[in-house]
Order: structure tokens, then sequence, then C-alpha cells
């Protein structure tokens, strides 16, 4: 399971071991290189690029870099100048996969038939444009999961209630995987894990 940039870093791993993998859950994956023809996705990317490189400081970066991804301060607490000059040089070390690599990547959990279960919260065309692709290309499931930012997951039970759906199985889980297959859980802006 993997939000956000933890979801690049989550399908990396499964896509390595489809067969030690049970099932794999993308909230909100940053994998916008998938549709960069969608003009949303476009414009979206513009934004993150214009924040990346375009800010006088690294804390003037991390600010507008989290009004980009749409993070509410509430979900991150206060951060102090230290903090916002950390997550500043980190937004601009941050390296996405290419769209290359994703499609491998997405490639070799389809192959493998791999249950993938994408999630987003409806509020931003860009990664709902991304996640469509994602989804058909993976040949996963693609839930909304109505959010006014980034993280479906934290707002309502109704995440929960269809991650329990999936990972039992009602949602179509592999024949014949392994009940000892390892889980995983990977932090993009934040991840909490969801215990059915």
């Amino acid at each position: 399971m993997g939000h956000s940039f933890g979801g690049c870093v989550a399908l990396a791993a499964a896509a390595k071991r489809p067969n030690a993998v049970h099932s794999l859950t993308l909230i909100e994956p940053a994998m916008h290189a998938l549709a960069t023809s969608n003009p949303h996705v476009r414009r979206f990317v513009l934004s993150l690029l214009m924040a990346r490189l375009v800010s006088l400081s690294a804390a003037s970066r991390a600010k507008r870099f989290l009004k980009v991804i749409d993070i509410p301060p509430e979900m991150i607490g206060p951060l102090d100048r230290e903090q916002l000059t950390r997550l500043g040089r980190s937004v601009v070390r941050g390296k996405l996969p290419s769209k290359g690599t994703l499609v491998h990547e997405l490639g070799e959990i389809r192959r493998a038939g791999v249950p993938l279960l994408v999630v987003t919260g409806g509020w931003s065309s860009a990664f709902e444009a991304s996640a469509n692709v994602v989804a058909a290309s993976g040949g996963g499931r693609r839930v909304v999961v109505k959010s006014e930012h980034h993280f479906p997951q934290l707002v309502s039970d109704e995440f929960s209630q269809i991650l329990a759906a999936f990972l039992e199985g009602r949602d179509g889980i592999r024949a014949g995987a392994s009940s000892e297959a390892t889980g995983m859980f990977c932090g993009g802006a934040a991840m909490t894990r969801v215990v059915p």
C-alpha cells in the first residue's frame, strides 16, 4: 500500500517480486508521467515544476508545494522554518519514476495477476486522470472516496470498508494467492495503515 510518492515505492517493490504480493493499493499515486497528454495533468505538473524551480527559498518552495498538492495544515501540523526548509530541499531532490518505468512496473503487476486498487479523492482532475491510466495499465479497480484534499484514506470509514472488501477477496483477489504474502506500507506525505 502506498500513498502519493509512496505509491511509486510500493509499485516498484511489488513489480520486483509480484509473486510475494497479495495485493497492491495505491492512494493518489504520484504517477502523472503516465497521463501527460491530459491538459489537467500538464497544468498540474507545470505548477509543481514552478513551485520546485521558481521559489526564492527552500521554505517558500515547501509552502508552494503543499499548496499545489493540497495538503491541509491540519494534516501535517504546524511546520517551523527549519522543517519547511528541509521539506523544500527534499522537493528538489525527489525524483519520480519515468513513464517507461511506470509502464513496465504496471505491466508486471498486470501479467502476474496482482489485484490492484487505485483510490483518489476526486478533488483534483489531474490525480483523477492519472489514476485512471494507472488502474487501466495495471488491470486494477478504480475507486473515488470523496475528499477535499490529497488524503481520501483519512476522511471517512468508506476507504476502510472498500479496502477491507478488497483485501478479503470480495473484489476478486487472485486465486491461489498466498495467505502469508508480505504486506507493504510505504509512506508518502502521510500513510495510515488500515486494518480491516
